[in-house]
């Protein structure tokens, strides 16, 4: 299983991060998405602008805190964590985990270097909604 960690520090507040970050029927801001399906209260459906799909299940959302979930497509199942902070500043900083695992065989450093790809682009996407 390939691993990433990534954190940063946001100008905005927490409600404003974890708002973006939870409204399954705003996602437009994603740069990489076309659209999101609601399955249910737990489990959506993500298409990107190629129409690829990958399925998410909702596992833990604990207000301005932790939003946590599983996802699965044809090429790998992974696990994803975000935990969030307020800070004393009015800052919102917030850590990032993704673990997959690849359901064919690929060198890990390629993995990885993918997943911070993805992962960096979803923190500008999330910047310049927040107009940061």
């Amino acid at each position: 299983m390939d691993i990433v960690k990534i954190d940063v520090t946001f100008e905005s507040s927490i409600e404003d991060v974890w708002d973006f970050m939870t409204d399954l029927d705003n996602q437009l801001w994603r740069n990489s998405l076309e659209k999101i399906e609601k399955i249910d209260q737990h489990r959506f459906i993500e298409y990107d602008k190629s129409g690829y799909q990958t399925e998410f299940v909702i596992l833990n959302k604990i207000d301005k805190s932790i939003y946590e979930f599983n996802m699965m497509n044809k090429n790998m199942e992974g696990h994803w964590i975000g935990k969030l902070k307020s800070l004393d500043n009015g800052k919102t900083y917030l850590e990032m985990t993704e673990a997959v695992e690849m359901k064919k065989k690929m060198p890990s450093f390629i993995v990885k270097k993918y997943l911070e790809k993805q992962q960096k682009q979803y923190i500008k996407d999330l910047k310049k909604a927040l107009n940061e």
